[in-house]
């Protein structure tokens, strides 16, 4: 994006959905998160089907030695014949805009603010992270946010205290974590969050017959 953005006829896209990512900020993430609608989608290549598309592209072509945009372009057109378009360039350290990917900015990228709302907020209380991860609760609250536009976080207070917002709503495992997620919320006023066990998860919000 950073790098075709003068080309005559460029045509910016609706919307860019990347998995997320960490790091310092670069001259092309600042351009790049600056113009467009940039979501930045934790858990990407399994909720959103195009990022996990992408992540399988990728890995064949590094499988294959794909490297050339025209043997890119016929794998593509072979596979998916309605609608292919593709671009690429090698960028190596000679590369013009090479020093524009480079995080040399001592600055984070602060992801969070380009998280899709709404988000489903998992407060994992007493249960380990990797078993609710690895749950079929877990897929379904990925199936629900893909549902609605958003995505699906572990609730970290620190880090994201401030960019919670009306109709996010938070799944809690336990009575200990609905407690705490219910004191958090009244210290934070203005904000129409719902909580959710996970009986009443199910019971409300997943469509059994998809």
């Amino acid at each position: 994006m950073y790098e075709v953005k003068e080309r005559k006829n460029f045509r910016p896209p609706r919307q860019i959905l990347i998995d997320d990512v960490t790091g310092n900020l670069t001259e092309c993430w600042k351009f790049t998160a600056k113009l467009y609608d940039l979501n930045i989608v934790p858990h990407g290549d399994i909720t959103y089907p195009p990022i996990s598309l992408c992540d399988l592209l990728v890995s064949h072509m590094r499988i294959e030695g794909m490297a050339d945009k025209k043997e890119i372009y016929n794998f593509l057109k072979e596979n998916f014949p309605e609608k292919t378009y593709v671009t690429s360039e090698f960028i190596g350290c000679d590369h013009p805009e090479a020093k524009a990917i480079l995080p040399k900015l001592p600055y984070p990228m602060r992801t969070e603010n380009h998280y899709p709302h709404p988000i489903v907020f998992i407060e994992k209380g007493d249960k380990e992270k990797k078993r609710l991860e690895n749950s079929l609760f877990f897929r379904d609250a990925l199936k629900y946010a893909e549902s609605i536009g958003g995505c699906v976080l572990f609730f970290d207070e620190e880090l994201h205290t401030k960019i919670l917002r009306s109709n996010d709503l938070f799944i809690c495992p336990d009575k200990k974590s609905k407690e705490k997620i219910g004191e958090i919320l009244s210290l934070n006023r203005g904000i129409e969050i719902k909580i959710y066990d996970i009986e009443t998860f199910y019971k409300e919000l997943v469509d059994y017959s998809q």
